[in-house]
């Protein structure tokens, strides 16, 4: 995926979620004032930053169990 597909889904989203732009800014680990400044094209944005938020908006979270029978070691 380029750069610029990424960045144009991004702010997309960020759009459409004003609400949660704090909490995606902490998932992601930008700043609140960078995922602001993206959503709002201000400046041109790093391409790090624009893939962590990538990867906090769309890629999926799994939970990892452990296996049955198995316990921590302490």
């Amino acid at each position: 995926m380029s750069k610029q597909s990424e960045l144009e889904q991004v702010r997309a989203e960020l759009r459409k979620r004003p609400r949660d732009l704090r909490h995606i800014a902490k998932v992601a680990g930008v700043s609140y004032d960078a995922a602001l400044r993206i959503k709002s094209e201000r400046g041109e944005p790093g391409y790090h930053k624009v893939r962590k938020l990538w990867e906090a908006l769309f890629v999926p979270v799994t939970v990892t169990m452990p296996r049955a029978g198995l316990r921590n070691s302490k």
